[in-house]
C-alpha cells in the first residue's frame, strides 16, 4: 500500500495489520522538497536519462507512478520494487528499521517490465528481452546507504519480433522459466504468447493457470479447484499509462484460453474499478 506521501507499507488484507517499509526518501535518487509549513509537497527524482527539467514530482504524482510493481520474497523478508522513470529495481528488508532502499544494477538503461522471486533468486525481465538473475539477496542489502549490485547472470534474448505490449516472467509448476507476452489493441488485451527460455513457444500449460497483473506473476495447478480453468491466463489491468490518464476508462480484466485463443471478459464495458483489482495469494505453510 502507498499512502498520500508516497510512503510504502505492507498490509495484511485479512487482519489489516500493517508494516511500514523504509521511506521513499532513503532512496539515493529521491530528495523531498518542503513548503513553508514544513510539509513535503514535491519529490525531486533523478531520472534515467538525466533530464533535470522533469525531476520535480508532485507528491500525488509520485504516489501514482513511482512504484509500478512490488513483490514480497517471504522466506527472506525482502521487498523488491520496480521504479519506472528512474528505470531501477530496488530492494529492502521488511521490518528492519535501519534498512534503506538498495538499488540493483543492470548493464544498460532499460525499462523493467516484471520481476519474480523463486527459491532464493530474483528474476527481472526487461524490454530488451533479457532476464537478469540476482542471487543471495540478503547479502545485497546495505543498511548504511546505497550500493550498486550487478546481476549474478543474464539470460539471453528471444529471437522474436515484438512491437509493444507487456512482458512477464513466471516459473511454471514444473520449475520451467517462462516468458509471457501480452498484446494490446486500444488499451485492451487481445492476445498472449508464452515461450520457454530456449525460445520454443509453449502452446499448453496443462492443468495449470497463469495469474498476471501488478502482483508477483504466478503459475498454479487448478485441477479440482472449483471455478478455475486449466490452460488459461487470468489477467488484471496493469497498463498504468492508461489507468492514470483516465481513471474512468474500461478496466482490462479477463481470462485468456491458451487452447483456442478466446478471451472471456470479467466486466461489462461500462464498469470501471479504480484502483484496478489485485491477485491475493495466502501465505500457506
Amino acid at each position: 500500500m502507498v499512502d498520500e506521501l508516497s510512503e510504502m507499507s505492507m498490509v495484511d488484507p485479512i487482519s489489516g495489520a500493517e508494516l511500514a517499509l523504509p521511506s521513499i526518501t532513503t532512496h539515493p535518487k529521491v530528495t523531498p522538497k518542503h513548503d513553508k509549513h514544513g510539509r513535503i509537497e514535491i519529490y525531486n527524482i533523478v531520472q534515467w536519462d538525466g533530464d533535470d527539467d522533469n525531476n520535480n514530482w508532485a507528491v500525488w504524482r509520485a504516489k501514482m507512478l513511482y512504484y509500478i510493481k512490488a513483490i514480497f520474497c517471504r522466506d527472506i523478508d525482502i521487498v523488491a520494487v520496480i521504479h519506472v522513470f528512474s528505470r531501477e529495481i530496488a530492494i529492502t528488508r521488511a521490518g528492519d528499521e535501519e534498512c534503506r532502499w538498495t538499488r540493483l544494477e543492470f548493464p544498460s538503461n532499460t525499462v523493467f517490465t516484471d520481476l519474480m522471486y523463486h527459491e532464493g533468486r530474483l528474476y527481472v525481465f526487461n524490454d530488451g528481452d533479457h532476464v537478469a538473475v540476482f542471487d543471495d539477496l540478503p547479502s545485497r542489502i546495505r543498511r548504511g546507504g546505497d550500493t550498486d549490485q550487478s546481476p549474478t547472470r543474464i539470460l539471453g534474448t528471444l529471437s522474436k519480433e515484438w512491437y509493444g505490449g507487456k512482458r512477464y516472467v513466471v516459473m511454471s509448476s514444473l520449475g520451467r522459466l517462462l516468458r509471457v507476452y501480452r498484446m494490446f489493441r486500444r488499451d485492451q488485451t487481445v492476445d498472449f504468447e508464452v515461450f520457454g527460455m530456449d525460445g520454443v513457444q509453449v502452446k499448453s500449460i496443462g492443468d495449470c493457470a497463469l495469474f498476471l497483473g501488478v502482483n508477483h506473476s504466478l503459475c498454479l495447478p487448478v485441477e479440482g479447484v472449483s471455478g478455475a480453468k486449466r490452460n488459461c491466463i487470468y489477467f488484471t489491468d496493469d497498463n498504468f499509462e492508461a489507468i492514470f490518464v483516465d481513471r474512468h476508462s474500461v478496466r482490462d480484466l479477463g481470462v485468456f484460453n491458451m487452447e483456442d485463443g478466446t478471451i472471456e471478459r470479467y466486466f461489462h464495458k461500462q464498469q470501471c474499478l479504480f484502483p484496478p483489482p489485485l491477485w491475493f495469494m495466502p501465505n500457506l505453510p
